[in-house]
């Protein structure tokens, strides 16, 4: 191939890719669920937070003693995402914060559902 046509070759793959990227495959928006189970009880839910492609769900516990029995918990965001590469759940301790990834568990057209157990 001669050395005119590199160049030419070269920025015609570029926009194919970038084509192809802005066009192609397109997740569509779901709600996110999350169903967690917490080791101890008195976890209130605070709501949930988005950090890039992440969604957080933040949950407190605060006080001096808590009950040792397994405390299921759900909630579900207001809005529609996609491309959702994360969900975490972070539990605050009395100011003691530990992350939990959630994994998938079960998916339909208009919602993911991630499932947690807090160790």
């Amino acid at each position: 191939m001669s050395s005119k046509y590199i160049l030419p070759v070269i920025a015609l793959l570029i926009l194919a890719s970038a084509v192809y990227f802005s066009f192609g495959p397109d997740t569509p928006e779901k709600y996110v669920f999350l169903g967690v189970t917490f080791n101890q009880g008195g976890v209130e839910y605070q709501g949930y937070t988005i950090e890039g492609r992440n969604i957080i769900f933040e949950y407190t516990r605060e006080g001096d003693a808590f009950s040792q029995a397994a405390t299921p918990r759900v909630a579900q965001t207001g809005e529609k995402y996609k491309n959702v590469e994360n969900v975490y759940v972070k539990v605050d301790t009395n100011g003691d914060v530990e992350y939990y990834k959630a994994e998938i568990f079960d998916e339909t057209e208009e919602m993911v559902k991630y499932y947690v157990k807090e160790e």
